[in-house]
């Protein structure tokens, strides 16, 4: 009788696991990394995009990115508006990494993170529409 309850106690307990690996392994994650954490206002920020997801990511033509300041809670700057058709332009394929460069504006010191917009799935012709949003890690610009 002992036997068959340690019995059932390890199958439930391969099952739990099971399940954990298996979501685990199937969640859609994007790694935006950017390879300081101080920088001054007009410097050259480079980034590193990991999509971990299953599908191909695209980003805006217009806005791949936006910059956030931290002002209690997270404040996006303005941008201008973009009058250029907004298509799906660079990708990063599933299971693929990529580096961007970008050089900094002037702006205001103080904790900020990269906003990035993507389309999952998309084809690059197409009108981008943004489907979820991904932040970098956190950066001091002073």
């Amino acid at each position: 009788m002992k036997n068959w309850k340690i019995l059932i106690f390890l199958i439930a307990l391969a099952a739990i696991l099971g399940m954990l690996w298996y979501h685990y392994r199937s969640e859609e994650r994007i790694t935006i990394v950017t390879d300081k954490e101080e920088y001054k206002p007009e410097d050259n920020l480079k980034v590193v995009i990991r999509n971990d997801s299953s599908q191909k990511i695209c980003f805006s033509s217009c806005y791949p990115y936006y910059l956030e300041r931290r002002n209690g809670q997270w404040e996006s700057y303005k941008y201008v508006e973009c009058f250029d058709f907004d298509s799906n332009g660079n990708c990063i394929q599933a299971k693929k990494e990529q580096a961007f460069e970008l050089i900094l504006p002037k702006v205001e010191e103080g904790l900020h993170r990269l906003a990035i917009p993507v389309c999952m799935g998309c084809e690059s012709a197409e009108e981008f529409k943004e489907d979820q949003r991904f932040y970098s890690n956190e950066f001091w610009i002073k």
